[in-house]
């Protein structure tokens, strides 16, 4: 009979369990290979694309929401993170421009209101500053117009002259996030601080540099996109030392510069208060930069 194995001479036929089938000699019986199936045959059968075998090789199943399988008698693969398995499972697709999965095999998952699903569709991101998505039908932020401002959670256009909360913190003192370097994140700040140079991009980008804080006279630089903040150069260290070589000019810690955006779409700072030396560990006295900074926009 069809499935079954005798081990003994003269023993009865036996049915292979599930999800096996008897060798040719039909004294043992061997597991399907995974992505096939077998119940009481004498062969297994391949799984249809989509679909891959059970636990016990007995059935097939659909593949899990954000795996797929493109071939017959193949297991299921997870989808990459951005990405769900399409409706028959055989393939991937991107997660819609306001939703997104962090991770692969996820499913994808709408992002709050407010946000849209960042270029990978890994994350979600704050609306830019000007513009909201206050429903769940919307599939991306819409502009609040002139005379408009949206409110911190991009959901509300306020107009009028007034004054919009775009984010932050309220306390004084407040410790930046230094942890995401050269990426525009949403945890990404700076520190609070005071007298730093700053100019903003034809684009509306905004960038600051240096400033006093707690650490003392900083040299970092920070850029704000209109949603999130990104650490351009720079630390959270305070009172470094300016590089004046000509192979790595760099001003470290500088308060009080003057700064603007150049032709050439450069960051550029001239004058401020800077240290230069120390002496026995106690910073000297400040001295005032007699030429021109430039630090390229990326």
């Amino acid at each position: 009979m069809a499935g079954t194995f005798n081990a003994m001479l003269g023993g009865n036929c036996t049915y292979c369990v599930i999800g096996s089938v008897p060798w040719s000699n039909r004294t043992s019986c061997q597991t399907c290979p995974d992505g096939s199936v077998s119940v009481q045959s004498d062969v297994c059968t391949a799984c249809a694309a989509g679909t891959e075998s059970s636990p016990d090789h007995g059935s097939c199943v659909s593949c899990a929401t954000g795996h797929f399988s493109n071939t017959s008698g193949s297991m299921c693969l997870a989808c990459n993170a951005g990405q769900t398995s399409t409706s028959d499972h055989t393939g991937c697709v991107s997660c819609g421009p306001v939703s997104y999965s962090a991770s692969p095999g996820a499913a994808c998952v709408d992002c709050p209101l407010g946000r849209v699903s960042n270029a990978n569709r890994t994350s979600c991101m704050k609306c830019r500053t000007g513009s909201i998505r206050n429903s769940s039908s919307m599939a991306s932020c819409v502009s609040c117009g002139d005379g408009a401002f949206s409110d911190a959670n991009r959901t509300r256009c306020v107009r009028g002259k007034l004054w919009a909360w775009i984010g932050g913190e309220v306390a004084s003192s407040t410790a930046g996030n230094y942890s995401f370097p050269g990426v525009f994140h949403s945890s990404a700040r700076p520190c609070s601080r005071y007298r730093s140079a700053f100019a903003q991009e034809r684009n509306g980008a905004f960038w600051i540099f240096g400033g006093i804080a707690n650490a003392g006279v900083l040299s970092d630089v920070w850029t704000w996109n209109g949603g999130y903040w990104k650490l351009a150069a720079g630390s959270s260290a305070g009172n470094s030392r300016p590089l004046l070589s000509a192979d790595g000019p760099y001003p470290g810690a500088t308060a009080y510069a003057a700064a603007w955006q150049n032709a050439d779409g450069g960051f550029q700072i001239f004058g401020g208060s800077a240290y230069t030396s120390t002496k026995n560990g106690t910073l000297t006295a400040p001295s005032l930069f007699p030429a021109p900074f430039l630090m390229n926009m990326p």
